[in-house]
C-alpha cells in the first residue's frame, strides 16, 4: 500500500508541477517561437514537462533519475534559448551538423547538450549497475546497454518533435509497452504528457529540446527496467539504429508517405 501511495503522490506531483511551470513561463519572450506552419507558439511546455518529470521522480525517491532529467532538461533549455548562435557560420542540424561545427572550432550548445545527455545517461546506468545484485560481468554489460538505450531515447525524443503531438504519441506508445516493467515511472510520464498534449496537438506549444530530450530519456529509463538482457539489447539496437538512420533519412517524409503512420501522426491535430 505504501508503494502504491508513493506512486500516486509522484504522479500527482508530476502533473501539478507541469501545470504550474507551464503557466509561469507561457508568455516568457525568450520562449516564443515560429513553428513549421508559421505560427507563433510557446516553448514553455518543454521546461514545464521536464520540471514535472523531475518533481515526480523526486517524490518517488528516484533521485538518480531526477538528477539526470534535470541536467538534460537544463541543457535542452540552453540549446533552445541559444537558437544556434554558437553553431558557427550556419545553424547545425542533427548530430552530424553539430560535430562538424565542433570540427570547425565551434562549440555549439547542441554538442554541449549531447555531452550532458551522454554523461547523465552513463551516470544513471552506473548507479543502477552498482545497486544491482547481478554478477559483475552482467552488470558491466547492462551498464553499457542502459547508457546507449537511455541516451539514444533522449535524442530520439528530439528527432520526433518536428510536428504537433508526434513526440508525445511515440512516448505514449513506448510507455504503454513499458507498463509491465516500469509501472510507476510510466504513470508519472503519462501524467506530465496529459497536461501538455492538448496545446501541443493544437500547434499552440512545442516541447523543444527542453521537453523532448527529457521525455525521451524518461522512456529510456523505463526501458532500462526490462529484465531480459537479450530483449533489452535488441531494443537498444533498434534505438541506436533509428538514431543512425535519422542522419540519412527524414522521419517526416517516411511518416507522410506511409498511410498508417500518417493517419496516426495527424490524429488529434487541428
Amino acid at each position: 500500500m505504501k508503494t502504491i501511495m508513493r506512486a500516486l503522490a509522484a504522479t500527482a506531483t508530476a502533473a501539478v508541477t507541469t501545470v504550474l511551470v507551464q503557466e509561469k513561463l507561457r508568455f516568457h519572450p525568450a520562449l516564443q517561437r515560429t513553428n513549421h506552419a508559421g505560427n507563433t507558439v510557446t516553448l514553455a511546455t518543454g521546461p514545464a514537462l521536464s520540471a514535472g518529470l523531475v518533481a515526480g521522480n523526486l517524490v518517488a525517491g528516484n533521485f538518480a533519475a531526477a538528477s539526470a532529467l534535470a541536467a538534460t532538461g537544463t541543457a535542452g533549455l540552453y540549446d533552445d534559448v541559444d537558437q544556434g548562435e554558437h553553431d558557427g557560420e550556419q545553424i547545425a542540424k542533427g548530430l552530424k551538423g553539430h560535430f562538424n561545427a565542433l570540427r570547425n572550432g565551434y562549440i555549439s550548445t547542441g554538442v554541449l547538450k549531447v555531452a550532458v545527455i551522454g554523461a547523465s545517461a552513463g551516470t544513471y546506468a552506473l548507479y543502477r549497475a552498482v545497486k544491482s545484485s547481478k554478477p559483475v560481468p552482467q552488470r558491466v554489460v547492462e551498464c553499457f546497454v542502459d547508457t546507449a538505450l537511455i541516451a539514444g531515447c533522449a535524442n530520439l525524443g528530439n528527432l520526433f518533435d518536428l510536428r504537433p503531438g508526434r513526440a508525445l504519441k511515440v512516448a505514449v506508445i513506448a510507455s504503454i509497452l513499458n507498463a509491465g516493467v516500469a509501472g510507476a515511472q510510466v504513470s508519472l510520464t503519462l501524467a506530465t504528457m496529459a497536461v501538455v498534449t492538448e496545446e501541443d496537438l493544437a500547434g499552440k506549444a512545442m516541447l523543444g529540446d527542453a521537453g523532448a530530450n527529457p521525455l525521451g530519456m524518461m522512456v529510456g529509463m523505463q526501458s532500462a527496467n526490462i529484465k531480459c538482457l537479450p530483449v533489452k539489447t535488441a531494443v537498444c539496437g533498434l534505438v541506436v539504429g533509428l538514431n543512425v538512420l535519422s542522419e540519412k533519412v527524414s522521419f517526416t517524409k517516411v511518416i507522410e508517405n506511409t498511410p498508417v503512420l500518417h493517419k496516426l501522426d495527424m490524429l488529434g491535430r487541428n
